[in-house]
């Protein structure tokens, strides 16, 4: 089965942001993501959100913040990863 590709540039950078932060062991939020591009909440918003469409990534709850979502690479992306 041949891996999708990952049409913008965006998704690459935001997963190989994802997989430095896990690799250190960092837990990412939205808010990390804003801060990191110099973007807004809405782009960094719709950017997450179909980036969780195309399975790329997951957002988990947190515990101890109902508002939270910690950010997390999918099996997917681990591949596309490997494949970069």
């Amino acid at each position: 089965m041949a891996l999708p590709s990952i049409r913008t540039g965006s998704n690459a950078w935001i997963l190989r942001f994802l997989a430095e932060c896990e690799k250190e062991g960092k837990k990412v939020y939205q808010k990390d993501i804003e801060k990191e591009f110099g973007i807004t909440r809405s782009t960094a918003s719709r950017v997450l959100v179909l980036m969780e469409e195309k399975d790329l990534i997951k957002r988990l709850s947190v515990e101890h913040d109902a508002r939270l979502k910690k950010l997390i690479l999918t099996e997917k992306s681990a591949k596309l990863g490997e494949s970069m």
